[in-house]
């Protein structure tokens, strides 16, 4: 049984590891897969991500013989229901953080063991091989003051963010540290 109990518009900070501690993110597409996921699975009526396989599997930008259009796709996620809204995020190779607010009755739940599964499934099969890929259930905190979003915010965004770029074929990862975007930032804007 789950210690924290989930409230609509409540914040909580999510995370969780991957089984062994093994990198799961293995090249920048799993990366995209991975946010992909968060994207299109946060949907209280599902639908998204087969829509989008559909799209993908049928030719993408054309108009399809059924009238489906990517535009549509993009309409649906703009009016979408979402279970939960993503504040911020970091994805290191190995384990997430993750802070989320609930919008729907457990909603982050849902979202959460439709995001595990999928991407289980996705690493799996790109893997040949079988079984769990996290370390037991997703763990979380209740975010209950401001101060604490705002510290909690700042410890998400400061582990690493990163940037996937391709050089001349390779994937390059660049990750930036949240207090050299600071500097940086308080460097830009002196008087």
């Amino acid at each position: 049984m789950r210690k924290t109990v989930f409230a609509n518009d409540e914040y909580y900070h999510i995370y969780n590891r991957w089984v062994d501690k093994r990198d799961v993110f293995i090249d920048g597409g799993d990366y995209k897969r991975f946010l992909l996921s968060m994207n299109l699975l946060n949907d209280v009526t599902n639908g998204l991500m087969q829509q989008y396989k559909n799209m993908k599997r049928d030719g993408g930008y054309k108009v399809q013989p059924s009238g489906t259009r990517r535009l549509d796709l993009r309409e649906r996620l703009n009016k979408v229901d979402k279970l939960v809204d993503v504040v911020c995020y970091c994805l290191n190779s190995n384990h997430y953080h993750m802070i989320l607010k609930q919008k729907s009755n457990d909603g982050i739940k849902k979202f959460m063991h439709k995001l595990g599964t999928s991407y289980t499934m996705y690493f799996n099969k790109k893997l040949k091989r079988s079984g769990s890929l996290f370390q037991g259930k997703f763990k979380s905190i209740h975010i209950d003051s401001n101060e604490y979003l705002l510290y909690l915010s700042a410890y998400v965004n400061g582990i690493t963010s990163y940037t996937v770029e391709s050089v001349n074929g390779s994937i390059l990862v660049i990750w930036i540290t949240l207090a050299r975007e600071m500097a940086h930032f308080a460097t830009k804007n002196q008087y």
